[in-house]
């Protein structure tokens, strides 16, 4: 059975405040600028601010977080290693999101 991949939190580094341009996080994130132009479309990746002079559409413009390189090696993972389409990265994202979201609302319940 695969080991567990670890949140974003256990994958970050110490720096959350890191931020990287699209460039790099083409690079860093193992993929090709279209693909990462097509995440950002589905709303897989969100650029967590823009930057003048580019245009606000513009993919120079963004700037990422190191939960976006998080969420992109998850999907290139999703694809790759299990055969999952574009809709199902979708679904799988979203129930992610919404079991961090209860564990979250859990851990903070037992601490009442």
């Amino acid at each position: 059975m695969p080991e567990p991949t670890p949140s974003p939190q256990d994958s970050s580094p110490v720096d959350a405040s890191t931020l990287y341009s699209f460039e790099e996080t083409v690079r860093l994130g193992g993929v090709t600028e279209d693909l990462l132009v097509l995440y950002i479309k589905l709303g897989f990746v969100v650029p967590v601010e823009e930057t003048a002079p580019h245009p606000p559409t513009d993919p120079r413009a963004m700037r990422f977080d190191d939960d976006a390189l998080y969420v992109m090696r998850r999907v290139t993972e999703l694809r790759h290693e299990h055969g999952v389409n574009l809709k199902g990265i979708g679904l799988v994202l979203s129930l992610v999101r919404q079991i961090q979201r209860l564990e979250a609302e859990l851990r903070f319940l037992r601490g009442q």
